[in-house]
């Protein structure tokens, strides 16, 4: 089992009612709690194939951050990993630049 935490803003309604199957939900579009792999991966699906605007991550002993990012979007910042750190880059807006 693996801690689960998701966050997305306006969910579909296909994506929140799976979610809210298998983990708790803590408040609009987060959910926490223990599933397997691939109950992890099916809601990596989800966010893909809606464009999810969030964030999903799966615990991972094994890596120096002790957690996986297995789906990160947002409009204005990307992951970028640093020597096993999972940083977080704000992107310039080029129309204020």
């Amino acid at each position: 089992m693996k801690l689960i935490v998701l966050s997305v803003v306006s969910p579909s309604a296909e994506l929140l009612g799976y979610a809210r199957r298998f983990l708790m939900d803590f408040g609009p579009g987060i959910c926490v709690g223990a599933g397997t792999r691939d109950l992890a991966e099916d809601l990596r699906g989800l966010m893909e194939s809606a464009g999810a605007i969030g964030f999903l991550l799966v615990s991972a002993p094994r890596s120096e951050a002790g957690f996986e990012v297995l789906y990160y979007h947002t409009k204005d910042r990307r992951l970028v990993d640093v020597d096993g750190w999972i940083l977080l880059e704000r992107l310039a807006n080029i129309s204020s630049v």
